[in-house]
């Protein structure tokens, strides 16, 4: 590794200002929701939309006529009342592409102004935008062609200048005090971002991986090795953690930790998951936790999926302890994007049904561990990241055509203090948030005497389906096998897929249930025209009751492409 220094020195050049047009006035949310990369989004200052989980608007990229290829989306970027898409547009010959830069209304996804790479100024061999969110600040939009940082001012339109890096440029950048923060393939770099001069330089042979994190004047960024490096503010190298990994991600810090996740390879047995807390001061590795991956801190807590993408948890971000562990998918995958707004942790999950792909966004309330809400769209071969939450709206970008917005809401308050004759009267409150943390409180003391009253909640018609979804939750947590034939009549006849996946998953967790629950269990499993997704709920219910082996068997034997899950927790 080295350090290469350039003169400091350049030439000022003051940013165009168009007439009677004036700069932003607020720098975009970067990824991971801020320089240090907890994945927490900013708190809004109100929430707008009454009914979290809609679907509110959807944008669909535009057409052009003359490439006959539609304007592509590579990433967003958020900034108080303008949302920016950059993207390309493949030329005609599809050898060229012509990055684009769109600014829409955040609200209502009007299109404000487009502008090509070509119209801001950038030279012909210098417009391929790429797959990194750009960032910005004080009225300048920094952007990343293949190889060249760019700045372009808002004002004028005009690339105020470009930065040629030694490779391809991969990571959002950071601005802080006059100075902007990016990798490329090989170096990480700190530009003056007055003319866009290099500063100094640091090279890492084993290449980078992803995006760099600030705290406290030391920069954080992880290698393909899954090495993580800490430099201070000057490109000196204080300290790094060598790692046996194969590829590392952004790290996250908090709590005077810096969290790093790696996956490593294990010959034959395949990968290995991994987060470590390492003092940010000293480089210490301070605890190991094997199965983990994709960490976002808030609140003394670490959350995370596990290593097959089946589990939400939540750690101790001080021990490393498991707090708790929530099942989200009945397949053994979920995306990398998960982050915290307001209490509620969202990810996304992926299940192939009947020859097309389910992208489900779930929003889990961050102390109980339970599902608030979920989203489900047939995004056909696309996947759908969600990227930022803004005043109370989750921006979601699905494959490179097509933006969604979607309403949100805060987390639940913690009822854990409340006596249980408060929560019984709390249930039927017509708060829709104070009802679901009593239902939730409820199933947590695995209080078998809210039997009755949470299944009073799930039969009534008027009740709010928010509330009955947490009712069906808490059933499952007590285990009364007197809720086992509602239980069934939700998994075997509701509209909503998740909710018949969650009611199998209940099941599971009854004691002693029967014949009456089992029975059906195995003929949902055994039955060839059931979808698959339920078949495997259906299964994993049995197993979790100590049955199903011999279902397990079969059924893996009939979809033999397709991993069987054995454990149901």
């Amino acid at each position: 590794m080295s350090i290469g220094l350039l003169s400091r020195g350049c030439l000022f050049l003051a940013a165009l200002t168009l007439a009677g047009s004036t700069l932003l006035a607020e720098n975009s949310i970067l990824d991971r929701g801020n320089m240090a990369r907890t994945g927490v989004m900013p708190r809004p200052a109100g929430y707008p939309y009454p009914e979290p989980g809609k679907l509110l608007k959807t944008y669909h990229t535009s057409y052009d006529n003359e490439t006959s290829h539609y304007n592509e989306i590579e990433n967003i970027a958020i900034a108080g009342n303008d949302l920016f898409l950059v993207g390309n547009i493949e030329g005609a010959n599809h050898t060229s592409y012509q990055g684009t830069i769109v600014t829409l209304d955040p609200r209502c996804f009007n299109q404000r102004w487009a502008l090509s790479g070509a119209q801001a100024g950038l030279a012909a061999d210098n417009r391929w935008i790429m797959n990194v969110s750009p960032t910005l600040a004080d009225g300048v939009l920094y952007f990343q062609t293949y190889d060249h940082m760019n700045a372009l001012d808002l004002a004028s339109k005009r690339v105020l200048w470009s930065f040629k890096a030694d490779r391809y440029c991969s990571s959002n950048p950071i601005v802080s005090n006059g100075v902007i923060y990016f990798s490329s393939e090989y170096t990480f770099y700190a530009l003056d971002i007055k003319c866009g001069n290099r500063i100094w330089s640091f090279n890492v042979p084993e290449g980078l991986c992803y995006s760099p994190a600030l705290v406290d004047g030391k920069l954080f960024f992880s290698g393909r090795k899954g090495n993580l490096y800490a430099l201070a503010l000057s490109g000196n190298l204080p300290w790094q953690v060598a790692g046996e990994g194969v590829s590392g991600e952004v790290p996250t810090v908090a709590h005077g930790l810096v969290f790093k996740s790696s996956s490593y390879f294990l010959d034959s047995q395949g990968y290995l998951d991994k987060i470590q807390a390492i003092d940010m001061a000293t480089g210490k590795v301070r605890w190991t936790r094997e199965g983990f991956q994709h960490p976002t801190a808030w609140e003394g807590k670490l959350f995370a999926l596990d290593a097959e993408g089946l589990h939400a948890c939540a750690l101790d971000a001080g021990t490393g302890e498991l707090l708790w562990k929530t099942r989200i998918n009945p397949v053994k995958y979920a995306g990398s994007s998960t982050f915290m707004a307001d209490g509620v942790f969202y990810v996304r999950t992926e299940e192939a049904v009947e020859k097309t792909k389910w992208t489900t966004l779930l929003a889990l309330d961050a102390c109980y561990g339970k599902i608030l809400w979920h989203l489900s769209r047939d995004t056909g071969e696309e996947s759908a990241e969600p990227k930022f939450a803004q005043e109370g709206v989750l921006y979601v970008q699905v494959g490179d055509l097509e933006l969604w917005s979607v309403a949100i809401g805060p987390g639940l308050p913690w009822l854990a203090t409340r006596p249980l004759d408060e929560l019984f009267g709390l249930l039927s409150s017509d708060d829709e948030r104070t009802a679901m943390a009593a239902a939730f409180e409820l199933g947590r003391r695995k209080c078998r005497e809210a039997t009755t009253s949470l299944l009073a909640e799930l039969r009534n018609p008027y009740q709010k389906e928010r509330v009955k979804w947490a009712a069906l939750v808490a059933l499952g947590d007590i285990g009364d096998p007197a809720a086992g034939p509602d239980l069934l009549d939700v998994a075997e006849n509701h509209l909503d897929r998740r909710w018949r996946y969650e009611a199998c998953s209940a099941l599971g967790k009854l004691a002693n249930p029967g014949a009456a629950v089992i029975d059906p269990l195995r003929i949902m499993v055994n039955n060839p025209y059931q979808e698959v997704t339920l078949r495997r709920a259906a299964l994993a219910a049995l197993l979790a009751l100590g049955l199903g082996r011999e279902e397990a068997i079969a059924f893996h034997q009939a979809i033999v492409h397709q991993t069987i899950v054995f454990d149901p927790q």
